[in-house]
């Protein structure tokens, strides 16, 4: 058991087998920087460290982890099955920074005690003003991802808990998910390359992710999880993070555009016009497995609050 409270079942990065380059509206699959945590100062942080930059019992911070220096291939080949136009041409894209990524998206629990410190309305638990269904879950419990938040939203959360830390909180650029959700991988998914993209989804996928319970033949049943499941149920990635490919979609700090020419090639926040939709990633309990791939992009207006949709956050060091 962690320091979350839960005890879930790791893929080790042995078993992962990748080897890493270190250096020290919805719109769903090809519609349309900075660095942060485990150490300040003069200490150089160490990958794969975790922290919390709360007191101890301090349940207002999420867990983060320090994120390695390093390199890799952003977008996905033609060949890939599931593919969407917008996620090429292939680029290389270079971390020369250390960075922290949250343990897990941010759950019901952290994103409660913003909104009673804010008094921030609504609370988005409901599905009052929220799109896509008839709210978040049945029954979500404080361990549960928060969904029903907009772009907006995630980014009033990251500025109020850099305020109470002292720190320097964020939203992830697209090209940091897409980096932290492959942690060392080039294979479609980072827990498996024989994911289907339709129906002949082998049952025994479904053990490493939420996703397809509202799909074509893709039953609740088969997940144990009709709509979000409690973060951590599922396997960490190679990097320790939760819930990067499936349960809810996750907000990043881009621009959306309709492929990759012009890209920064940095890590940094790819930006554009005032009110431009913004880029979501990573697939959702509702979504078809092939939009769980670690390449494949969403957007959404940055106002609209989703039932499959929530955020994590990212930390910069100094």
């Amino acid at each position: 058991m962690n320091a979350n409270g839960f005890t879930p079942r790791k893929i080790s990065p042995a078993w992962l087998g990748f080897s890493l380059t270190l250096l020290a509206g919805l719109t769903a699959c090809g519609g349309g920087g900075g660095g942060g945590g485990g150490g300040e100062g003069d200490t150089e942080p160490v990958a794969g460290t975790e922290f919390n930059d709360c007191p101890a019992g301090d349940t207002r911070c999420p867990a983060m982890v320090v994120i390695p220096k390093g390199s890799f291939t952003m977008g996905s080949p033609d060949t890939e099955p599931g593919r969407g136009g917008s996620e090429g041409p292939q680029h290389e894209v270079t971390f020369a920074y250390f960075f922290a990524v949250g343990k897990t998206p941010v759950t019901v629990a952290q994103w409660d005690a913003f909104v009673m410190a804010t008094s921030r309305s609504p609370n988005n638990f409901s599905a009052s003003g929220c799109s896509g269904g008839d709210g978040p879950t049945a029954a979500p419990t404080s361990d549960s991802p928060v969904v029903c938040v907009n772009w907006n939203d995630a980014q009033a959360y990251a500025a109020w808990l850099s305020a109470n830390t002292g720190k320097t909180y964020r939203l992830l650029s697209e090209s940091e998910w897409e980096y932290a959700a492959r942690a060392g991988t080039s294979t479609p998914y980072p827990f498996s390359d024989t994911l289907g993209v339709s129906d002949d989804v082998p049952v025994g996928d479904l053990e490493f992710a939420n996703y397809a319970n509202a799909v074509g033949s893709y039953p609740g049943t088969r997940d144990n999880h009709s709509r979000t499941s409690p973060v951590g149920t599922f396997p960490e990635n190679g990097f320790g993070l939760y819930d990067m490919n499936g349960n809810v979609l996750e907000w990043t700090a881009d621009c959306s555009y309709g492929d990759y020419n012009g890209a920064p090639t940095d890590g940094s926040v790819w930006g554009g016009a005032a009110g431009c939709n913004r880029v979501l990633r990573g697939g959702a309990w509702n979504s078809e497995p092939r939009v769980s791939r670690s390449a494949c992009r969403s957007n959404g207006e940055p106002m609209r609050r989703l039932d499959n949709a929530g955020f994590r956050v990212a930390r910069t060091f100094p």
